[in-house]
């Protein structure tokens, strides 16, 4: 199991980046089909967002396929991207406005962000958002790494 991180030793460093005790090894997928492990930045909650730690990630098929084929259909992995999204976590740091978590809060990642804009979102059909950011599909970072930043909206205890 993966050392707990008190939050009293989060360190800011440079705007947006937070220093962390730990590193932050992550896994990515190249563009070329390749595994490599690099050390991720830690990037500081923004409003509505909080900092994970990532406790435990599931390998998914789309992972593998990302992996050997480099895309799925139309997503396709254009540069190295973190893998990963059936994750479970705990809450490290609440950004502002957050009151649904604290620190310390165990929950289960939720890796589709829909727009909550579009009319699939409005007729609460948010799995169907076409505009999806979808943790561990290029472009966005997926959840095999030890830190993450997630909309708490998102997260569910």
């Amino acid at each position: 199991m993966a050392p707990s991180i008190e939050t009293e030793h989060i360190v800011t460093s440079k705007p947006g980046v937070i220093h962390m005790p730990l590193p932050n090894p992550s896994l990515q997928v190249t563009a070329d089909h390749r595994l490599k492990q690099v050390d991720a930045p830690v990037y500081a909650p923004n409003p509505g967002e909080v900092l994970l730690q990532i406790k435990a990630t599931g390998i998914c098929g789309s992972d593998i396929h990302f992996w050997k084929a480099g895309r799925i259909h139309t997503l396709v992995f254009e540069d190295d991207c973190i893998i990963g999204h059936e994750a479970a976590g705990v809450v490290l740091q609440c950004g502002e406005g957050v009151t649904n978590l604290q620190p310390g809060d165990r929950v289960a990642v939720e890796p589709g962000v829909p727009c909550e804009q579009c009319f699939l979102c409005d007729d609460g059909r948010y799995n169907l958002c076409e505009d999806v950011q979808f943790a561990g599909v290029y472009p966005y970072s997926g959840t095999i790494q030890r830190y993450k930043v997630h909309p708490a909206k998102w997260l569910h205890k």
